[in-house]
């Protein structure tokens, strides 16, 4: 859509919003399209502002019908008051480069203090993003469906969520280390509710179940909801002497998140990543081992190609604390390479270890302490790249040659990657520094 024919809509659209915008001392009233190309759109707002509400910014961005595709805010505007004025404020293009369609201008005017909506408005805007060649932000790419689940389950926009649910659910879409786009429902969920009781949160969660009692979300949302409640009162710290109290009610809260699960088997489980937090709340709650391996391998049987599945069960081998059985960690990681399609076996392998690496104590060598292997996990990062090339990927791997002493590796992909360090990759005890000193004597 050329931008001469966008703004002769947008103007007719923002004429008849304009008619229809409340008469209040706080209102969003009309709009118009001041500059749009395939990168960005600009947006001229009119509105009335009493100043009742402090210092107030304009947020713009834009989404599908669906929920599937969001257009992020890019450049906020300044409010001031007085009646009738304007000021400008942008949004992104969604991320990806292919051809994609938003059909909804949301507009906000948000408290700068706490991050209140003081005002909203919606305003029907079909806008078509043209494929485009020029470079797309890698983290904002990568945290994609993070941000649609986080700002959908944020506006109870549950339709939404539930359509994106079903999509990622059946497409079996990964990002590029391999990991299922499925998973960030569940991570939104967790940096919701880990370390605050968020009462509003458990309200949407229940809104959500009436809405549509079928749905996989609510019942995952709500056992982590009370997963994370139980570890509030537990502490997180490993302490073998926690009050007894404190375990009652640990317990209380942990078997409250397995009723979560538990009641909606029938329809939840086919969401692979009900299995995956029912694994996780039988480990937490102490069910039997019996239990747990027979979870699984039900597990597997219905959801062979998720890999988050073997992460969980070899963790059960190999918990944070206490001993591991490397053996049968090693069965796991295999048993995952066996099942799992759409990425080479090294692939796969590479994934599963990597996966298990992270929730180990910091002082843990993943080729000292597990059966892992090098050449394997070192192919694994080669293949992905074959297909992709990505520096979150490559600051991975480099991270593994330092630990694996392959000095010739680690110094390749140092000079792709010295520029363009993903500090997050690195672990505090194999910093950047560390590993470029250990094979080349210098900072």
């Amino acid at each position: 859509m050329n931008l001469i024919r966008l703004s002769l809509l947008a103007v007719f659209i923002s004429f008849l919003s304009s008619a229809a915008a409340q008469q209040d001392n706080v209102s969003i009233n009309s709009y118009t399209i001041k500059k749009s190309d395939a990168q960005s759109v600009t947006v001229e707002v009119n509105y009335n502002y009493d100043g009742s509400k402090g210092f107030v910014l304009l947020d713009a961005f834009a989404k599908s019908r669906d929920g599937a595709v969001r257009a992020l805010e890019l450049e906020r505007g300044f409010i001031n008051q007085g009646k009738n004025i304007t000021t400008t404020a942008s949004f992104r293009r969604p991320p990806d480069n292919e051809v994609q369609k938003t059909d909804i201008l949301r507009l906000k005017l948000v408290s700068q203090k706490n991050g209140a909506v003081v005002a909203s408005r919606d305003f029907y805007l079909p806008y078509i993003w043209e494929a485009t060649s020029l470079p797309i932000d890698e983290t904002i790419s990568k945290y994609k469906y993070v941000n649609l689940f986080e700002s959908s389950f944020v506006e109870g926009d549950f339709a939404a969520i539930d359509q994106l649910l079903d999509k990622l659910i059946s497409s079996e879409l990964t990002d590029a280390s391999g990991n299922w786009e499925l998973s960030s429902f569940s991570y939104v969920m967790q940096m919701q509710f880990n370390g605050k009781n968020d009462q509003d949160g458990l309200k949407r969660i229940q809104q959500w179940k009436k809405l549509n009692p079928k749905s996989t979300g609510p019942s995952i949302a709500e056992a982590i909801y009370w997963q994370a409640a139980a570890w509030r009162i537990r502490g997180s710290e490993a302490n073998l002497s926690v009050d007894p109290l404190a375990m009652k009610l640990f317990k209380k809260k942990m078997d409250a998140a397995e009723l979560a699960l538990s009641s909606a088997k029938s329809y939840a489980s086919r969401d692979p990543s009900w299995y995956e937090m029912y694994l996780s709340i039988a480990q937490e709650n102490s069910k039997s081992l019996t239990f747990t391996e027979k979870l699984f391998k039900e597990a597997i049987k219905r959801h062979p190609h998720f890999p988050n599945l073997y992460e969980k069960m070899a963790l059960v081998y190999a918990p944070r604390y206490g001993i591991a059985d490397w053996i049968k960690v090693d069965k796991i990681v295999e048993t995952a390479v066996k099942n799992i399609h759409g990425a080479s076996d090294a692939a796969v392998y590479a994934s599963i270890y990597q996966r298990i690496a992270l929730y180990q104590e910091i002082d843990f060598e993943i080729f000292r302490d597990s059966l892992a292997s090098w050449p394997r996990i070192k192919q694994g990062y080669e293949d992905r790249l074959k297909k992709k090339q990505n520096t979150i990927l490559m600051n991975e791997m480099a991270v593994y040659a330092c630990r694996a002493n392959d000095k010739d590796t680690f110094n390749k992909l140092w000079v792709q990657i010295q520029d363009k360090l993903e500090r997050e990759s690195w672990p505090s005890n194999y910093t950047p520094d560390i590993c470029k000193y250990r094979f080349n004597g210098k900072m």
